[in-house]
């Protein structure tokens, strides 16, 4: 696959050495990457210069808030100094990522990638032993579209445009249909991946499908049929 600046391998990379994925996880990773291309590549476009600053801005205010949680933690004796090392050297390399993202423009794949290596982060200070991490806000790239980052929250979201469409006329049964049905498919899809406790990625995995729904009931709303009407020629 040609992505329009061969960031590929370097996601990959940074993911993969991040969560030490095993060969059954890197199947999953595949379909985790096309969620985020989508048709035509859209997610991989360039985030508009307004959504590249409050997102650079959003993630060096988190990797500030971890190295301020790291702290604490360490001198407070929560994590050991060996912990403490390895917080701020993983904090160093998503840094550095990002600085590398924004120099040639950030995409929104990009951009939910790093938020996944955030969340993974936070979770590892968590999983040494401290346990008071500071909440981050949930954040979307896009805001345009609906501007939170909990899932329950986007599949209401979407649920509730479905069923809008349907009341309206501007989508017609089988097209609600088509959308209800991934909608169930990724709710299904989050059960199972909750009953193993859900990772960075996979809620990653999740928010970029939704996004890519949302998208799609965007289309099927703008498309200019309406429900119970033929188009004629002449």
């Amino acid at each position: 696959m040609f992505l329009k600046r061969s960031k590929q391998t370097l996601i990959l990379g940074s993911i993969l050495s991040l969560l030490s994925i095993n060969c059954a996880q890197a199947n999953d990773l595949t379909n985790l990457l096309q969620s985020w291309v989508g048709n035509g590549y859209s997610n991989f476009n360039n985030l508009s210069s307004g959504h590249q600053i409050s997102t650079i801005n959003n993630i060096q205010n988190r990797i500030g808030q971890l190295r301020s949680d790291a702290n604490v933690a360490v001198q407070n004796g929560q994590i050991t100094h060996n912990e403490f090392i390895n917080m701020n050297a993983e904090l160093d390399r998503i840094n550095n990522i990002s600085a590398n993202y924004a120099a040639n423009g950030m995409t929104f794949g990009e951009a939910q990638a790093l938020i996944g290596m955030l969340d993974t982060a936070a979770t590892r200070l968590t999983n040494y032993g401290y346990g008071n991490v500071s909440h981050f806000p949930g954040y979307n790239p896009r805001p345009g579209n609906y501007g939170f980052a909990n899932i329950n929250e986007r599949q209401a979201f979407i649920q509730r445009r479905i069923d809008q469409g349907v009341r309206n006329g501007r989508l017609n049964q089988f097209e609600a249909n088509s959308l209800r049905a991934q909608l169930n498919r990724i709710a299904r899809d989050e059960a199972n991946m909750r009953l193993g406790g859900l990772s960075g990625w996979e809620r990653q995995n999740l928010l970029s499908r939704l996004d890519n729904l949302n998208t799609r009931v965007s289309n099927e709303l703008n498309d200019g049929q309406i429900a119970g009407r033929r188009d004629r020629w002449f």
